[in-house]
C-alpha cells in the first residue's frame, strides 16, 4: 500500500522500500518536500529519522505523472462516448472501432504508470537526500533500482574482514574494546557511508562467519552473570539476536570455553609443530599475549589468540579425546573416543592426531606370532603385543573395533569358556579369541532363533530403508534387532581424492566413531 505519512515507515533499522503516492511527485536532482519528509522524519518534524540509510523511496516524475493523467483522460473520454451512445442504434463497424479505441486507451495506462514512477529518493554517502531517475524496462521496478549503483543496495553478505578496525567500513572507535552485535547491524542503517543492506540477516551472517574464521570473539553476559563465548564455532541462531551479545577482537577477549574441534592438528597455526603436542603447551598457547601467523586467501596475516583459563583448555582437551578428534598418551594410558579417568590429563600428557583403525590382519598369528598359542590368545595379549610393535599403547576403542571387525568378518571367534565380549579394558584378560578351524554353518536351532540378510544398497536404496525404519522397529517390537553397516566409496581402478575421503569420514564420524573409511 502507498504510505500516506512518514510514520507508516518504521525507523527500526530494517530495509524499507516504499512507493510514494502522486502527492510526492519529484524530479531528478530535486526531491519534493513530501518525499524529503519520509526520510527526515518519523512521526513529527521534531522527531527525526535516525536510520535514514535503510530507506529507499520511489516517486513519480512531473512529466511522467502528466502522461499518466493524459492516458487516463483519453480512456475516460472513450468510456464517456460509449455511455452517451448506449441504447442508440449503432453501425456495427463503427461500434467495433469504438470498442477497439477504448481498449487501446486502457492498455496504454499501465505502461504510462510504469514510466512515471522512476524517481528514486534516498540518502547519498554524505547523508544528503538525493533524487535520480531510474531507467525502467521489462524488469520489476525493485530489481531495476537494486541493480543501480547509485542506490547502493547490498543483497549479499559482506566480507568479515571489512568489519575489522581500520577496514573500509570503519565500524570501531579507537577506544572501543568491544561492540554490541545489535549496534553493528544497525550501523548499516544509520551510517550513510555504508551500503544499504537488503536483509539484516546478511550482517549477522557476516559476523557469524567472522567468529568462525577467528576474526572476532562473540560474548554473551547471561542473566546469572556468567559469560558464554564463541570463537571459531558458529553462534547459535537464537543467540545472534540477543541485545546483550557483544563482539570482541581476539587479543582483548577471554574465552569461557573452547570448541574441541579447534584443537585438532592443522586448525590453529603454530599450535602443532610436530606429530604431537603436550597438554602444557596447549594451555600455554591460550595463556594470553600470543600472536601467530594466520594463512588467509592468498596472503599471511598476524593475528592474536584469545586468552582462556587452564581449566577450560583442559576441559576442551578432554572433550576432544572423548569425541575421537584427539588421541591422548600418558605413560601406559592411551585414550581415544572415550572419557578420560581422573588424573590422566596431566601437563606432560601428549596429544596426537587420531589413530586410524587397525586392519584386521594386524591381529592374526602371522602378524603377532608370539602371543598366539594353539590358535588362541586373549585380547589383553593382543593389546600388549600391538603396543610393543607400535612403541606406544593402543587406545582401547581402536583395539575393540579391530576385534569386532575380525569377529564380524569371521577371521576370529570367541573361544569356548571365554569371558563376555564386547567388554571394557579391565575384562580383556578374560576374553579368549581363536582362529576358526573351518566355517561352520548355522545350526537348525540357531536358524530358528535368529534371521539375517545382506544386500548391496546404493544411496537411494539406503534412503528408502530410512523411510521404512520406523515401521520396521514397530513390527519388531520386543525382538532384538541389529544393523551392521558396510560403506564402500569409489570404484575399482579409480582413485578417490583425499579431500573427498576426509569430508566423507568427517560426516560418518558424526554418526559413529567406529565408521571410518580406509583402503
Amino acid at each position: 500500500m502507498l504510505p500516506e505519512r512518514p510514520r507508516d515507515i518504521e525507523d527500526d533499522g530494517e530495509f524499507h522500500f516504499a512507493i510514494l503516492p502522486p502527492t510526492a511527485v519529484s524530479n531528478a536532482s530535486r526531491p519534493s518536500r513530501t518525499a524529503r519528509r519520509f526520510i527526515d522524519e518519523t512521526t513529527d518534524p521534531d522527531r527525526p529519522r535516525i536510520r535514514r540509510n535503510a530507506v529507499v523511496l520511489v516517486t513519480p516524475s512531473t512529466d511522467g505523472l502528466e502522461v499518466v493523467r493524459t492516458r487516463v483522460r483519453e480512456y475516460l473520454g472513450w468510456e464517456d462516448v460509449q455511455n452517451q451512445l448506449r441504447g442508440q442504434p449503432q453501425d456495427p463497424v463503427r461500434e467495433d472501432m469504438l470498442a477497439t479505441w477504448t481498449e487501446a486507451a486502457r492498455r496504454r495506462i499501465p505502461e504510462a504508470v510504469r514510466q512515471a514512477w522512476t524517481i528514486v529518493v534516498t540518502v547519498n554517502p554524505e547523508n544528503e537526500i538525493q533524487a535520480f531517475r531510474a531507467t525502467v524496462a521489462s524488469e520489476p521496478l525493485f530489481a531495476t533500482i537494486k541493480a543501480d549503483r547509485r542506490a547502493r543496495i547490498q543483497e549479499t553478505a559482506i566480507n568479515a574482514e571489512a568489519m575489522l578496525p581500520g577496514g573500509p567500513y570503519d565500524l570501531w572507535r579507537e577506544d572501543e574494546a568491544s561492540r554490541r552485535v545489535k549496534d553493528l547491524a544497525l550501523a548499516f542503517a544509520e551510517n550513510p557511508r555504508l551500503p544499504k543492506m537488503l536483509r539484516s540477516q546478511e550482517i549477522l551472517s557476516t559476523i557469524d562467519r567472522g567468529v568462525q574464521d577467528g576474526f572476532f570473539v562473540a560474548s554473551l553476559l547471561r542473566p546469572d552473570r556468567t559469560v558464554k563465548t564463541w570463537w571459531r564455532t558458529p553462534i547459535p541462531e537464537a543467540v545472534c539476536t540477543e541485545p546483550a551479545l557483544e563482539l570482541f577482537l581476539p587479543g582483548g577477549a577471554t574465552l569461557s570455553d573452547i570448541d574441541p574441534g579447534v584443537l585438532a592438528p592443522g586448525v590453529l597455526p603454530e599450535l602443532w609443530t610436530g606429530d604431537s603436542v603436550t597438554v602444557v603447551a596447549v594451555v600455554d598457547y591460550f595463556s594470553g599475549g600470543r600472536t601467530v601467523n594466520m594463512q588467509r586467501e592468498g596472503y599471511e596475516e598476524r593475528v592474536d589468540i584469545p586468552t582462556c583459563s587452564p581449566g577450560a583448555v583442559e576441559a576442551a582437551i578432554a572433550d576432544a579425546v572423548q569425541q575421537g578428534s584427539l588421541w591422548l598418551l600418558n605413560g601406559p594410558a592411551s585414550f581415544q573416543g572415550e572419557s578420560l579417568p581422573a588424573g590422566v590429563l596431566t601437563p606432560a600428557a601428549a596429544l596426537r592426531a587420531p589413530m586410524e583403525p587397525l586392519p584386521v590382519d594386524r591381529l592374526m598369528p602371522d602378524a603377532l606370532p608370539d602371543v598366539w598359542k594353539a590358535s588362541e590368545t586373549t585380547v589383553l595379549a593382543l593389546s600388549l603385543a600391538l603396543a610393543a610393535q607400535e612403541g606406544h599403547p593402543i587406545p582401547w576403542r581402536i583395539l575393540r573395533r579391530a576385534v569386532d571387525d575380525a569377529i564380524a568378518s569371521r577371521w576370529l571367534e570367541t573361544a569356548p569358556g571365554s569371558g563376555q565380549w564386547p567388554c571394557e579394558l579391565a575384562g580383556a584378560a578374560t576374553v579368549t579369541v581363536r582362529v576358526p578351524a573351518k566355517f561352520e554353518p548355522i545350526s537348525v536351532s540357531d536358524q530358528r532363533a535368529t534371521y539375517g540378510t545382506s544386500a548391496v544398497l546404493d544411496p537411494a536404496s539406503l534412503q528408502d530403508l530410512m523411510d521404512v525404519l520406523p515401521d520396521i522397529l514397530k513390527a519388531a517390537a520386543g525382538v532384538a534387532l541389529e544393523f551392521r553397516l558396510d560403506v564402500k566409496l569409489g570404484e575399482s581402478g579409480k582413485d578417490v581424492d583425499a579431500e573427498t575421503l576426509d569430508s566423507v569420514n568427517a560426516l560418518l564420524k558424526g554418526v559413529s566413531p567406529d565408521l571410518y573409511l580406509k583402503r
